[in-house]
């Protein structure tokens, strides 16, 4: 099995420090290649490498999330992007899949959904809808 390289994006060293150990605990086969604040730093490591995922925050200070996305997609067309947010699925999450989102998950449900979304996009190329985004839509 590949191993799934994923790069986190949130302004919150401890929201960043926290997924990391959510996934260092559940899964072996999906490492993290990088982490940024921001949609500085997010661009500078896809111009290193690209990853198979990105897991981005939808609230940052700088430039909103969704925006992001939109840009990701336009640039790196072959990485897939997990939106996060702290906003029930009824404020973000249509307007993330339009945008181009693989998936959205609440950071409420997040520990228990977090290892399955990621393997669902990356492996089989799936979009990831959570339970409570399914209600939503």
């Amino acid at each position: 099995m590949n191993m799934i390289r994923l790069v986190i994006v949130d302004d919150h060293p401890l929201v960043r420090e926290g997924l990391k150990k959510i996934l260092s605990k559940k899964s072996s086969e999906i490492t993290i290649t990088g982490e940024a604040s921001g949609r500085e730093e997010l661009f500078q490591i896809l111009e290193q490498e690209e990853p198979d995922i990105v897991v981005l925050d939808i609230e940052l200070p700088e430039q909103n999330g969704l925006e992001i996305l939109k840009e990701v997609r336009q640039k790196h067309p072959d990485v897939s992007v997990l939106m996060l947010s702290m906003y029930p699925a009824d404020r973000f999450a249509v307007r993330s899949f339009k945008a181009g989102a693989a998936g959205y998950l609440t950071k409420t449900g997040i520990t228990d959904e977090l290892e399955k979304a990621i393997r669902m996009i990356v492996h089989e190329k799936k979009k990831y809808i959570s339970p409570s985004v399914a209600e939503v839509l």
